[in-house]
Protein backbone atom coordinates (compact mmCIF):
# COMPACT_ATOMS: atom_id res chain seq x y z
CA UNK A 1 0.00 0.00 0.00
CA UNK A 2 2.83 2.19 0.78
CA UNK A 3 4.72 1.55 -2.25
CA UNK A 4 1.16 2.49 -4.43
CA UNK A 5 1.17 5.52 -2.66
CA UNK A 6 4.59 6.76 -3.02
CA UNK A 7 4.30 6.26 -7.08
CA UNK A 8 0.98 8.54 -6.94
CA UNK A 9 2.85 11.33 -4.99
CA UNK A 10 5.33 11.09 -7.46
CA UNK A 11 3.29 11.42 -10.40
CA UNK A 12 1.41 13.76 -8.89
CA UNK A 13 4.41 15.98 -8.71
CA UNK A 14 5.56 15.20 -12.30
CA UNK A 15 2.11 15.86 -13.42
CA UNK A 16 2.06 19.30 -11.96
CA UNK A 17 5.54 20.09 -12.94
CA UNK A 18 4.89 19.40 -16.58
CA UNK A 19 1.99 21.59 -16.90
CA UNK A 20 3.78 24.46 -15.15
CA UNK A 21 6.45 23.94 -17.66
CA UNK A 22 4.15 23.90 -20.59
CA UNK A 23 2.58 27.40 -19.05
CA UNK A 24 5.71 28.66 -19.16
CA UNK A 25 6.79 27.26 -22.90
CA UNK A 26 3.35 28.76 -24.19
CA UNK A 27 4.19 32.30 -22.30
CA UNK A 28 7.70 32.29 -24.10
CA UNK A 29 5.75 31.53 -27.68
CA UNK A 30 3.29 34.17 -27.36
CA UNK A 31 5.92 36.91 -26.08
CA UNK A 32 7.85 35.97 -29.40
CA UNK A 33 4.93 36.70 -31.66
CA UNK A 34 4.04 40.11 -29.40
CA UNK A 35 7.98 41.08 -30.04
CA UNK A 36 7.87 40.08 -33.82
CA UNK A 37 5.31 41.98 -34.39
CA UNK A 38 6.19 45.06 -32.15
CA UNK A 39 9.89 44.61 -33.65
CA UNK A 40 8.85 44.38 -37.44
CA UNK A 41 8.23 47.48 -40.12
CA UNK A 42 5.11 47.57 -41.65
CA UNK A 43 4.05 46.75 -44.49
CA UNK A 44 3.67 48.41 -47.66
CA UNK A 45 5.41 51.88 -49.01
CA UNK A 46 8.03 53.53 -46.94
CA UNK A 47 9.47 56.60 -46.76
CA UNK A 48 13.55 57.45 -46.97
CA UNK A 49 15.70 58.10 -44.03
CA UNK A 50 18.64 59.93 -43.55
CA UNK A 51 22.03 57.84 -43.55
CA UNK A 52 24.13 57.20 -40.83
CA UNK A 53 27.00 57.90 -42.39
CA UNK A 54 26.62 61.10 -44.61
CA UNK A 55 23.15 62.14 -43.62
CA UNK A 56 21.63 62.31 -47.16
CA UNK A 57 18.13 60.04 -48.12
CA UNK A 58 18.55 56.81 -48.49
CA UNK A 59 15.62 54.63 -49.88
CA UNK A 60 14.60 51.27 -49.36
CA UNK A 61 16.61 48.20 -51.17
CA UNK A 62 14.72 45.24 -49.64
CA UNK A 63 11.00 45.30 -47.90
CA UNK A 64 10.51 42.99 -45.35
CA UNK A 65 13.81 41.47 -44.78
CA UNK A 66 13.44 38.28 -42.41
CA UNK A 67 16.20 38.59 -39.52
CA UNK A 68 16.50 36.60 -36.08
CA UNK A 69 17.13 38.48 -32.95
CA UNK A 70 17.80 36.09 -29.99
CA UNK A 71 16.13 37.03 -26.65
CA UNK A 72 15.56 35.29 -23.36
CA UNK A 73 12.18 33.76 -24.79
CA UNK A 74 14.24 32.54 -27.77
CA UNK A 75 14.66 33.58 -31.27
CA UNK A 76 12.41 36.02 -32.28
CA UNK A 77 12.23 36.40 -35.99
CA UNK A 78 11.55 40.31 -37.32
CA UNK A 79 10.92 41.62 -40.92
CA UNK A 80 13.26 44.59 -41.32
CA UNK A 81 13.24 47.48 -44.11
CA UNK A 82 16.68 47.14 -45.58
CA UNK A 83 17.69 51.41 -46.71
CA UNK A 84 21.06 52.11 -49.08
CA UNK A 85 22.44 55.42 -49.32
CA UNK A 86 23.76 56.83 -52.72
CA UNK A 87 26.91 56.80 -50.42
CA UNK A 88 27.12 52.59 -50.63
CA UNK A 89 25.69 52.15 -46.89
CA UNK A 90 23.13 50.00 -46.03
CA UNK A 91 21.59 49.86 -42.80
CA UNK A 92 18.76 48.71 -40.92
CA UNK A 93 17.30 51.88 -39.47
CA UNK A 94 14.60 50.07 -37.26
CA UNK A 95 18.03 48.29 -35.82
CA UNK A 96 19.52 51.93 -35.02
CA UNK A 97 16.32 53.26 -33.81
CA UNK A 98 16.02 50.53 -31.41
CA UNK A 99 19.46 50.09 -30.74
CA UNK A 100 20.58 47.11 -32.16
CA UNK A 101 23.46 45.92 -34.13
CA UNK A 102 24.51 43.32 -36.06
CA UNK A 103 25.01 40.98 -32.98
CA UNK A 104 21.14 40.85 -33.21
CA UNK A 105 21.13 40.18 -29.37
CA UNK A 106 18.74 42.09 -26.87
CA UNK A 107 20.56 44.22 -24.17
CA UNK A 108 19.88 40.94 -21.13
CA UNK A 109 21.41 38.48 -23.42
CA UNK A 110 24.28 40.37 -24.72
CA UNK A 111 24.98 41.05 -20.87
CA UNK A 112 24.63 37.30 -20.04
CA UNK A 113 27.32 36.69 -23.17
CA UNK A 114 30.13 39.40 -22.07
CA UNK A 115 29.90 38.04 -18.53
CA UNK A 116 30.17 34.25 -19.39
CA UNK A 117 33.15 34.98 -22.48
CA UNK A 118 35.23 36.89 -19.78
CA UNK A 119 34.95 34.46 -17.39
CA UNK A 120 35.53 30.81 -19.13
CA UNK A 121 36.48 29.47 -23.03
CA UNK A 122 34.37 30.61 -25.77
CA UNK A 123 33.49 26.74 -26.31
CA UNK A 124 32.64 26.79 -22.42
CA UNK A 125 30.82 29.78 -22.66
CA UNK A 126 28.68 28.31 -25.50
CA UNK A 127 27.53 25.27 -23.58
CA UNK A 128 26.81 27.05 -20.31
CA UNK A 129 24.56 29.32 -22.33
CA UNK A 130 22.68 26.98 -23.70
CA UNK A 131 22.33 24.40 -20.46
CA UNK A 132 21.66 27.72 -18.02
CA UNK A 133 19.79 30.17 -20.61
CA UNK A 134 18.47 27.66 -23.22
CA UNK A 135 20.31 30.28 -25.51
CA UNK A 136 22.25 28.98 -28.67
CA UNK A 137 25.28 30.31 -29.97
CA UNK A 138 28.39 29.22 -31.60
CA UNK A 139 31.75 29.53 -29.92
CA UNK A 140 32.53 31.67 -33.34
CA UNK A 141 29.81 34.09 -32.70
CA UNK A 142 30.76 34.57 -28.78
CA UNK A 143 33.94 35.09 -29.75
CA UNK A 144 32.94 37.85 -32.64
CA UNK A 145 30.41 39.53 -29.82
CA UNK A 146 33.69 40.18 -27.57
CA UNK A 147 35.81 41.19 -29.82
CA UNK A 148 33.22 44.18 -31.50
CA UNK A 149 32.26 44.85 -28.01
CA UNK A 150 35.14 45.39 -26.98
CA UNK A 151 37.44 46.98 -29.45
CA UNK A 152 35.84 50.52 -28.98
CA UNK A 153 37.66 51.27 -26.16
CA UNK A 154 40.68 48.17 -25.94
CA UNK A 155 41.74 49.12 -29.56
CA UNK A 156 42.60 52.36 -29.40
CA UNK A 157 45.98 54.41 -29.50
CA UNK A 158 45.21 56.37 -26.54
CA UNK A 159 43.24 54.44 -23.73
CA UNK A 160 39.83 54.86 -23.15
CA UNK A 161 39.03 56.27 -19.21
CA UNK A 162 36.81 53.46 -18.75
CA UNK A 163 36.27 54.07 -14.64
CA UNK A 164 36.93 56.87 -12.15
CA UNK A 165 39.75 56.71 -9.67
CA UNK A 166 38.38 55.67 -6.12
CA UNK A 167 40.25 58.66 -4.77
CA UNK A 168 37.70 60.07 -2.62
CA UNK A 169 36.83 63.71 -2.28
CA UNK A 170 39.05 66.52 -0.51
CA UNK A 171 37.36 65.70 2.98
CA UNK A 172 38.58 62.37 2.79
CA UNK A 173 42.03 61.89 4.26
CA UNK A 174 43.04 57.84 3.77
CA UNK A 175 45.91 57.67 1.59
CA UNK A 176 45.67 55.97 -2.06
CA UNK A 177 47.82 52.93 -2.64
CA UNK A 178 49.11 52.18 -6.25
CA UNK A 179 50.63 48.66 -7.03
CA UNK A 180 52.36 47.57 -9.84
CA UNK A 181 53.20 44.66 -11.58
CA UNK A 182 53.35 42.53 -14.84
CA UNK A 183 52.30 38.55 -15.70
CA UNK A 184 53.52 36.60 -18.56
CA UNK A 185 50.81 36.00 -21.16
CA UNK A 186 51.15 33.67 -23.99
CA UNK A 187 50.94 35.03 -27.52
CA UNK A 188 50.15 33.95 -30.95
CA UNK A 189 54.66 34.96 -31.14
CA UNK A 190 55.93 33.92 -27.66
CA UNK A 191 55.40 35.15 -24.28
CA UNK A 192 54.94 38.68 -23.55
CA UNK A 193 54.22 40.79 -20.09
CA UNK A 194 50.96 42.16 -19.16
CA UNK A 195 51.47 44.86 -17.17
CA UNK A 196 48.36 45.48 -13.99
CA UNK A 197 47.91 48.09 -11.52
CA UNK A 198 45.17 48.37 -9.22
CA UNK A 199 44.27 51.80 -7.44
CA UNK A 200 42.84 51.47 -3.57
CA UNK A 201 42.33 53.82 -1.08
CA UNK A 202 42.87 52.44 2.38
CA UNK A 203 40.56 51.18 4.42
CA UNK A 204 38.36 50.27 1.57
CA UNK A 205 37.60 47.41 -0.28
CA UNK A 206 37.13 49.02 -3.91
CA UNK A 207 39.74 48.89 -6.45
CA UNK A 208 40.11 49.84 -9.99
CA UNK A 209 42.15 47.45 -12.44
CA UNK A 210 43.99 48.88 -15.05
CA UNK A 211 46.21 46.39 -17.72
CA UNK A 212 48.03 46.64 -20.55
CA UNK A 213 49.64 44.31 -22.85
CA UNK A 214 51.28 46.85 -24.92
CA UNK A 215 54.15 49.66 -24.73
CA UNK A 216 55.02 51.38 -21.61
CA UNK A 217 53.53 54.67 -22.64
CA UNK A 218 50.12 53.44 -23.38
CA UNK A 219 49.73 52.20 -19.92
CA UNK A 220 50.80 55.27 -18.30
CA UNK A 221 48.86 57.03 -20.42
CA UNK A 222 45.68 54.57 -18.96
CA UNK A 223 46.03 56.14 -15.29
CA UNK A 224 46.84 59.86 -16.51
CA UNK A 225 43.73 59.76 -18.61
CA UNK A 226 41.41 58.30 -16.20
CA UNK A 227 38.82 60.10 -14.61
CA UNK A 228 40.14 61.64 -11.11
CA UNK A 229 43.60 61.35 -11.59
CA UNK A 230 44.40 65.61 -11.02
CA UNK A 231 42.29 64.68 -7.45
CA UNK A 232 44.81 61.37 -7.18
CA UNK A 233 47.99 64.03 -7.35
CA UNK A 234 46.83 66.02 -4.76
CA UNK A 235 46.36 63.30 -2.10
CA UNK A 236 48.89 61.03 0.12
CA UNK A 237 49.93 58.18 -2.05
CA UNK A 238 52.08 55.42 -1.57
CA UNK A 239 53.26 53.34 -4.07
CA UNK A 240 54.64 49.44 -3.98
CA UNK A 241 56.33 47.65 -6.26
CA UNK A 242 59.11 45.22 -7.26
CA UNK A 243 62.54 46.69 -8.04
CA UNK A 244 61.41 46.69 -12.23
CA UNK A 245 62.88 49.91 -13.23
CA UNK A 246 60.37 50.96 -15.95
CA UNK A 247 57.92 51.44 -12.59
CA UNK A 248 59.67 53.97 -10.82
CA UNK A 249 60.32 55.87 -13.69
CA UNK A 250 56.61 55.89 -14.34
CA UNK A 251 55.82 56.87 -10.96
CA UNK A 252 58.20 59.59 -11.02
CA UNK A 253 56.24 61.33 -14.19
CA UNK A 254 52.56 60.30 -12.88
CA UNK A 255 53.14 60.86 -9.05
CA UNK A 256 56.34 62.41 -7.92
CA UNK A 257 55.53 63.06 -4.52
CA UNK A 258 54.48 59.67 -4.02
CA UNK A 259 56.05 57.42 -1.18
CA UNK A 260 57.69 54.57 -2.61
CA UNK A 261 58.50 51.17 -1.41
CA UNK A 262 59.86 48.27 -3.08
CA UNK A 263 58.16 45.05 -1.97
CA UNK A 264 59.51 43.54 1.47
CA UNK A 265 59.52 39.97 -0.60
CA UNK A 266 61.25 40.80 -2.81
CA UNK A 267 64.35 41.90 -1.00
CA UNK A 268 63.54 38.97 1.28
CA UNK A 269 64.11 36.55 -2.20
CA UNK A 270 67.38 38.76 -3.08
CA UNK A 271 68.93 38.22 0.00
CA UNK A 272 68.20 34.30 0.12
CA UNK A 273 69.35 33.74 -3.09
CA UNK A 274 72.82 35.95 -2.33
CA UNK A 275 72.73 33.90 0.95
CA UNK A 276 72.66 30.51 -0.89
CA UNK A 277 74.77 31.19 -3.33
CA UNK A 278 77.24 32.17 -0.35
CA UNK A 279 76.81 29.61 2.02
CA UNK A 280 74.86 26.69 0.30
CA UNK A 281 71.01 26.23 0.68
CA UNK A 282 69.51 25.57 3.84
CA UNK A 283 72.97 25.90 5.36
CA UNK A 284 73.09 27.20 8.87
CA UNK A 285 75.43 30.41 7.45
CA UNK A 286 72.24 31.69 5.42
CA UNK A 287 69.85 30.97 7.84
CA UNK A 288 71.34 33.29 10.83
CA UNK A 289 72.03 36.34 7.67
CA UNK A 290 68.16 35.80 6.51
CA UNK A 291 66.94 35.74 9.92
CA UNK A 292 69.48 38.67 10.87
CA UNK A 293 68.45 40.68 7.59
CA UNK A 294 65.24 40.55 7.77
CA UNK A 295 64.96 41.83 11.81
CA UNK A 296 66.98 44.64 10.79
CA UNK A 297 64.40 45.54 7.50
CA UNK A 298 61.66 45.28 9.76
CA UNK A 299 63.03 46.78 13.27
CA UNK A 300 66.59 49.01 12.12
CA UNK A 301 67.22 51.66 10.15
CA UNK A 302 68.16 51.42 6.84
CA UNK A 303 72.29 51.67 7.42
CA UNK A 304 72.24 48.90 9.81
CA UNK A 305 71.19 46.55 6.66
CA UNK A 306 73.91 47.37 4.33
CA UNK A 307 75.97 47.31 7.46
CA UNK A 308 75.11 43.98 8.05
CA UNK A 309 75.89 42.70 4.64
CA UNK A 310 78.96 44.56 3.93
CA UNK A 311 79.88 42.24 7.34
CA UNK A 312 79.13 39.19 4.70
CA UNK A 313 81.89 40.40 1.76
CA UNK A 314 84.74 38.64 2.73
CA UNK A 315 88.06 41.34 2.82
CA UNK A 316 90.51 40.85 -0.15
CA UNK A 317 89.40 37.68 -1.07
CA UNK A 318 92.06 35.27 -2.34
CA UNK A 319 90.45 31.57 -2.45
CA UNK A 320 87.99 30.71 -5.07
CA UNK A 321 84.58 30.26 -2.46
CA UNK A 322 85.99 33.75 -1.22
CA UNK A 323 85.47 35.33 -4.19
CA UNK A 324 82.23 33.59 -5.06
CA UNK A 325 81.14 34.72 -1.94
CA UNK A 326 81.94 38.34 -2.03
CA UNK A 327 80.11 38.68 -5.14
CA UNK A 328 77.27 37.33 -4.29
CA UNK A 329 76.65 39.62 -1.57
CA UNK A 330 78.41 42.64 -3.79
CA UNK A 331 75.62 41.80 -6.39
CA UNK A 332 72.84 41.91 -3.23
CA UNK A 333 74.34 45.21 -2.09
CA UNK A 334 73.87 47.31 -5.37
CA UNK A 335 70.82 45.55 -5.34
CA UNK A 336 69.67 47.56 -2.16
CA UNK A 337 71.81 50.58 -3.03
CA UNK A 338 69.54 51.41 -6.04
CA UNK A 339 66.63 50.99 -4.04
CA UNK A 340 67.89 53.08 -0.68
CA UNK A 341 64.99 55.37 -0.64
CA UNK A 342 62.59 52.58 -0.67
CA UNK A 343 63.08 50.79 1.98
CA UNK A 344 61.19 52.95 4.81
CA UNK A 345 59.64 49.28 6.09
CA UNK A 346 59.77 50.34 9.87
CA UNK A 347 57.82 53.86 8.96
CA UNK A 348 55.01 52.03 7.00
CA UNK A 349 54.67 49.21 9.89
CA UNK A 350 53.96 52.66 12.28
CA UNK A 351 51.73 53.80 10.23
CA UNK A 352 49.81 50.58 9.62
CA UNK A 353 50.46 50.36 6.01
CA UNK A 354 51.16 47.15 3.83
CA UNK A 355 54.90 46.22 2.86
CA UNK A 356 54.32 43.78 0.21
CA UNK A 357 52.70 43.71 -3.21
CA UNK A 358 51.40 40.25 -2.90
CA UNK A 359 47.72 42.15 -2.97
CA UNK A 360 48.97 42.35 -7.06
CA UNK A 361 50.17 39.44 -7.64
CA UNK A 362 47.12 37.49 -6.40
CA UNK A 363 45.09 39.62 -8.46
CA UNK A 364 47.30 38.72 -11.82
CA UNK A 365 45.97 35.24 -10.71
CA UNK A 366 42.37 36.44 -10.70
CA UNK A 367 42.11 39.37 -12.92
CA UNK A 368 44.36 37.81 -15.64
CA UNK A 369 45.73 34.60 -15.44
CA UNK A 370 42.46 33.33 -14.18
CA UNK A 371 40.90 33.65 -17.63
CA UNK A 372 44.38 34.26 -20.04
CA UNK A 373 46.70 31.57 -18.80
CA UNK A 374 44.68 28.51 -19.41
CA UNK A 375 46.67 25.31 -20.74
CA UNK A 376 47.44 25.64 -24.11
CA UNK A 377 45.80 29.06 -24.93
CA UNK A 378 47.46 31.50 -27.19
CA UNK A 379 46.24 35.35 -27.71
CA UNK A 380 47.11 37.41 -30.63
CA UNK A 381 48.34 41.32 -29.70
CA UNK A 382 44.25 42.57 -30.30
CA UNK A 383 42.69 39.90 -28.62
CA UNK A 384 45.08 39.56 -25.43
CA UNK A 385 44.62 43.57 -25.07
CA UNK A 386 40.64 43.24 -25.15
CA UNK A 387 40.28 40.57 -22.61
CA UNK A 388 42.55 42.18 -20.44
CA UNK A 389 40.82 45.51 -20.60
CA UNK A 390 37.40 43.56 -19.59
CA UNK A 391 38.70 41.68 -16.91
CA UNK A 392 40.25 44.27 -15.33
CA UNK A 393 36.91 46.12 -15.68
CA UNK A 394 35.09 43.25 -14.54
CA UNK A 395 37.16 42.70 -11.70
CA UNK A 396 36.68 46.35 -10.58
CA UNK A 397 33.14 46.77 -10.65
CA UNK A 398 32.01 43.23 -10.33
CA UNK A 399 29.66 41.22 -11.87
CA UNK A 400 26.47 42.96 -11.40
CA UNK A 401 27.26 46.32 -13.16
CA UNK A 402 30.12 45.16 -15.50
CA UNK A 403 27.48 44.98 -18.85
CA UNK A 404 26.85 48.51 -18.31
CA UNK A 405 30.48 49.53 -17.49
CA UNK A 406 31.24 48.06 -20.83
CA UNK A 407 28.38 49.93 -22.61
CA UNK A 408 29.08 53.05 -21.15
CA UNK A 409 32.55 52.85 -22.10
CA UNK A 410 31.93 51.83 -25.65
CA UNK A 411 29.85 55.34 -25.74
CA UNK A 412 32.38 57.15 -24.23
CA UNK A 413 35.08 55.87 -26.60
CA UNK A 414 32.66 56.54 -29.83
Amino acid sequence: MGRKTDDMDRGGYEDSYDEEVNELLDYHRQARGRLSRKWSDSEGKAEAVACPKCGMDAWVKKYRVKRTIVTRFGEVAVFRNYHVCRCGHGFYPRDIEMGFDEDNLSRDVLKQVLDFVVTDTFEASRERLELHHGIRLSATKLKHVFERKSAPFADCERPCPVLELPVGTKREHSPIMIQVDGSMIRHTDGWHETKLMSVQAMGKTERVYLADTGDKDRFEAQLRESPGFARLRKREVFWIADGAPWIWKMKERLCPKAYELLDFYHVVEHGEAAASQAYGEDSDAASCFMNALTHRLIWKEKDAVFDLVKEHIPYRPRKKIDKHRAQSFRNFLDYLESNRNRLNYREFLKRGWPIGSGSIESSHKTVLQKRMKLSGMMWSKKNAQRMATLRALRSSVGPTTFAKAVFDSIRKAA
